[in-house]
């Protein structure tokens, strides 16, 4: 069996990492967005 590198074991679960911190963004983001009152923002101009 062939011997994996030490860097690319923490290079993956840097990128498992990340990834999970993109989704956890997006989801935050996803329900933040829900609770925007959209018509009274159209309504109001900046």
């Amino acid at each position: 069996m062939e011997e994996i590198d030490k860097n690319d074991i923490a290079g993956f679960y840097l990128f498992l990492h990340l990834k999970r911190n993109l989704y956890e963004a997006l989801k935050n983001v996803e329900e933040a967005s829900q609770d925007i009152d959209l018509e009274n923002l159209k309504m109001h101009r900046f």
